[in-house]
C-alpha cells in the first residue's frame, strides 16, 4: 500500500493544470493518542468540488454561486463544504459513527484542503469509511483515503460501485 500512497501523493501533490484529466481526491485521517482525536484532512479539485457542490443545489431548487477561492467568494461557502463533507463522508469508529468538527478550509494551487477533527475517540480498532466525493459527478473518479493510526498506515481506494469499505487496525 506505501507504493499506491506514494504515487497518489506525487500525482495529486503535483502542480495542476486547469483541466485536469485526473479525477482525484485524498484523504488522511491521523490519530492522536495524547489529544484522543482523528484529525482529517481531505485535498479535492476546487472547480470540482465548486461544481458538484452548486449542481446538488440546484437539484434542491435553491441556486448558489459559491466561487471558491475568488474575492466573490460566496459568504457561507464554508457552511456549504461542511455540509458537502458530512453528505459525502461518514466515519464510523469502533461501532460509534462521527461527523467531526470542520475546521476550515484552505487553497492550494487548483486544490482545496478541507480540515475536520473528531475528539474524545479510542483509538480506532475498526474503522467504516464512506467516500462518494465527487463519484456522482464523475464517472472515473477515486478517492483515496490514507490512514495513520497507532504507528499503523494503511489506505483504502474509493470509486462507483466501492464507496463504502471497512479497515482493521
Amino acid at each position: 500500500m506505501s507504493i499506491v500512497y506514494h504515487l497518489t501523493s506525487v500525482i495529486f501533490l503535483s502542480s495542476f493544470t486547469a483541466l485536469h484529466p485526473i479525477h482525484l481526491a485524498i484523504s488522511e485521517i491521523n490519530y492522536s493518542e495524547k489529544e484522543q482525536s482523528l484529525q482529517i484532512m481531505h485535498k479535492i479539485f476546487y472547480d470540482d468540488l465548486e461544481e458538484h457542490i452548486e449542481r446538488e443545489e440546484k437539484n434542491a431548487g435553491r441556486e448558489v454561486n459559491l466561487q471558491l477561492g475568488s474575492e466573490k467568494e460566496h459568504p457561507k461557502a464554508d457552511d456549504y463544504i461542511r455540509k458537502y463533507v458530512q453528505r459525502h463522508f461518514t466515519l464510523i469508529a469502533n461501532g460509534k459513527t462521527y461527523s467531526g468538527t470542520y475546521l476550515g478550509k484552505e487553497y492550494e494551487t487548483d486544490a482545496l484542503w478541507i480540515y475536520l477533527e473528531v475528539e474524545k475517540v479510542k483509538r480506532p480498532q475498526q474503522l467504516d469509511i464512506g467516500n462518494t466525493f465527487l463519484i456522482p459527478f464523475h464517472e472515473d473518479q477515486h478517492n483515496f483515503v490514507h490512514f495513520n493510526i497507532a504507528g499503523q498506515k494503511k489506505s483504502l481506494r474509493f470509486y462507483k460501485g466501492k464507496e463504502r469499505q471497512q479497515i482493521v487496525f
